[in-house]
């Protein structure tokens, strides 16, 4: 809001020379900001003149100018019963009664200020904002329209319609009139920071973060927009940096609960989870009565397997908040740990009905559903993906061609989503997308392109996920998690598909089966033992080397590495621990060089491994495998069955209790 100064310096009232001097020795130190000085000298002139309207109007703008609204709302008062018709009088106490939190009383003086002088702009850029606030957010549009009749150049009127243009659902709009505020104010910090809030709550997040860099460049200390940037950088993936804002935030503002909630989300991605509980605490000590940040705090009792504390956070969210349909989502998921699907479908309807646009939801139900193998209801849901915050799935191509949905004799465009996994597990489909499609084209990761080539038919165009196929090459597409939904409507239909329908290079596979046995008599058991996967829970999936090693070294086994990453010290403090041994093979790449990794696994005897990418190149390969499931299976898996139906050659252990993988390494022992 603007405040306004009274430029009078001339006296209505008769008065002693002294209280003249006074008047004008107050006035000079008011204009100089000179506060403390004017206030008293203010104060010597009332003492003298007790009826002297303007040493009352003014004193009640330097409270105002002070922040001692109390103070200026009662000189204020005064004024304005010795002068009812003075508009600066009736403006300054708005503003007191406003920064207050008196929004029908600040309202009403703004109207008197109005009723005086109707072309008061500041005061229908303030009114305007005691309407917003009040929800009465056309009377509030009016006003601001009308302050930018009167003044077309009122950058803060444009930032503060921009606001209740968003509040309306006009995005668009609110973006135009904070980009003209930005254009008449290069350097409106607010007017950046509402800018950029937009852009972040339409998705637009790399333009968000400039306007975030620029509202902070203009504004040292803006402890908001430091807030929110780190999450823009949380959602860019860029940890550190969001640590960096997040704490800067909080070291402005220590008592943000909403800035710890944040920052415990940042901790959580980066799988510190106690560290993350303990900002939560931090938060809800603040506010106790806080529901997201309870939510989010069973979220992250889940991450560490403690479900049933995580539930009694979920129902205090609820209890404070039975209108959100986060956390009826997120109790969910803990219910589904639990065992308990019913409770959590239930949840899982609850949170679509209050939020029937909820992508969460409509994904965790889509999920739940496919677990159970009600694949005919579970697959339509899965669209909702697109809308999600999964950073694993990817972005949706954009592109003016139909979906195809079974026709034949189309040119065809599959494109990848997803990690590497799903794309194996998916390309099982391909076979029969090419048998009904004039022209086949597909797009995945580059790594998998000299397996697909030697595995599928000929004529199939391959294009790497960096390079989409050119509009006019195909007549319709489809995104590779959506094939099911066409090729798979029931468990029946699985059977279709090849069980190894990936060949490797098989000279290849037999010199690294003799490289690796050196003429012995061995049997050569493949492993691996962790995802890197973004899924939420996903580092549940992992067990640790020397737990997977020593249950199954023995003499006549030899251990080869699949996992994917820098295990190097890992195997070598194995050795030095516990003496065991496992073959590395240098040559291979076994993250960036898939179709060696395939011909390592085909030399192999048998393989031992978590449910990672690994699982799925092996089970397409039609290697004979042993899963380690967790105990929060993955829907690919089903519920309790030890086969499974989209890989013919996969034996599936499962963990009985969450964290405790030693009775599920012994039955593979």
């Amino acid at each position: 809001m603007a405040l306004a100064t009274d430029n009078r310096t001339g006296l209505k009232s008769p008065q002693n020379k002294k209280t003249q001097l006074l008047l004008q020795a107050a006035i000079i130190r008011h204009k100089n900001l000179e506060f403390e000085a004017a206030r008293l000298l203010y104060e010597e002139v009332q003492k003298s003149d007790h009826g002297n309207v303007l040493s009352l109007q003014l004193s009640g703008l330097l409270y105002c100018q002070m922040k001692d609204y109390e103070k200026s709302i009662e000189l204020l008062s005064r004024a304005i019963a010795l002068e009812p018709a003075h508009e600066d009088s009736y403006y300054h106490r708005a503003i007191s009664y406003q920064e207050l939190g008196y929004l029908e009383q600040s309202f009403d003086d703004y109207s008197s200020v109005l009723n005086i002088n109707q072309e008061n702009f500041y005061a229908l850029n303030n009114r305007g904002n005691i309407l917003r606030d009040l929800g009465r957010l056309d009377e509030a549009l009016r006003d601001l329209d009308l302050a930018l009749v009167v003044n077309s150049n009122y950058a803060c009127a444009y930032n503060n319609r921009g606001i209740v243009f968003k509040r309306l659902g006009h995005v668009d709009r609110a973006i135009m009139d904070y980009s003209r505020a930005l254009a008449l104010e290069p350097h409106y910090s607010e007017a950046f920071y509402n800018r950029a809030k937009a852009f972040q709550d339409t998705g637009q997040l790399e333009n968000a973060l400039v306007d975030y860099d620029k509202a902070i460049a203009f504004k040292t200390n803006y402890s908001a927009a430091l807030n929110n940037r780190g999450l823009i950088l949380k959602e860019l993936l860029r940890f550190d940096e969001a640590l960096d804002d997040l704490n800067q935030s909080l070291n402005i503002n220590p008592d943000d609960h909403e800035a710890y909630n944040n920052l415990g989300l940042v901790l959580r991605e980066l799988c510190r989870f106690d560290d993350a509980l303990k900002t939560l605490d931090k938060a809800l000590s603040l506010e106790p009565n806080y529901s997201k940040g309870l939510s989010n705090r069973g979220n992250i009792l889940q991450d560490l397997m403690r479900f049933d504390e995580a539930m009694i956070n979920y129902e205090q969210a609820i209890s404070l908040n039975p209108e959100s349909a986060e956390a009826f989502n997120n109790r969910s998921l803990a219910l589904k740990e639990l065992g308990r699907f019913d409770e959590a479908m239930a949840d899982l309807n609850k949170a679509i009905a209050l939020d029937p646009d909820y992508p969460e939801a409509h994904w965790n139900k889509a999920l739940q559903l496919l677990l159970f193998g009600e694949f005919e209801e579970g697959w339509p849901l899965c669209e909702w993906r697109w809308k999600t915050k999964q950073k694993h799935i990817g972005t949706e191509l954009t592109t003016s061609k139909p979906r195809w949905s079974g026709e034949a004799n189309k040119r065809v465009f599959l494109w990848a989503e997803q990690g590497i996994g799903d794309e194996i597990m998916y390309a099982s489909l391909i076979p029969e997308l090419a048998a009904t499609s004039s022209k086949l084209i597909v797009q995945c990761d580059e790594r998998l392109i000299p397996l697909f080539k030697r595995s599928f038919v000929d004529g199939i165009e391959y294009r790497c996920r960096k390079s989409p196929a050119l509009e006019d090459s195909y007549d319709c597409h489809i995104p590779m998690g959506s094939l099911p939904n066409i090729f798979r409507p029931s468990l029946d239909s699985f059977s279709k598909a090849s069980k190894a329908y990936l060949r490797c290079e098989s000279e290849r596979s037999q010199e690294l089966r003799k490289t690796l046995l050196k003429g012995e008599a061995k049997t050569l058991i493949g492993i691996s033992w962790n995802s890197s996967s973004p899924i939420a829970g996903a580092h549940h999936r992992n067990i640790t080397l020397s737990d997977m090693a020593q249950h199954l070294d023995g003499p006549n086994v030899k251990l080869v590495n699949l996992q994917y990453g820098d295990v190097s010290d890992e195997i070598a403090k194995l050795r030095e621990d516990h003496g065991i041994e496992v073959a590395e093979v240098s040559e291979i790449d076994n993250r960036n060089d898939i179709d060696g990794l395939a011909a390592l696994i085909m030399a192999c005897d048998q393989i031992v491994s978590i449910d990672n990418a690994t699982v799925h190149l092996a089970g397409a390969l039609g290697a004979n495998t042993r899963v380690l499931l967790p105990f929060n299976r993955s829907w690919q898996w089903g519920l309790e069955r030890s086969d499974s139906y989209w890989y013919g050659s996969l034996q599936l252990h499962r963990q009985k209790k969450p964290g405790d993988w030693k009775p599920t390494l012994k039955t593979i022992k």
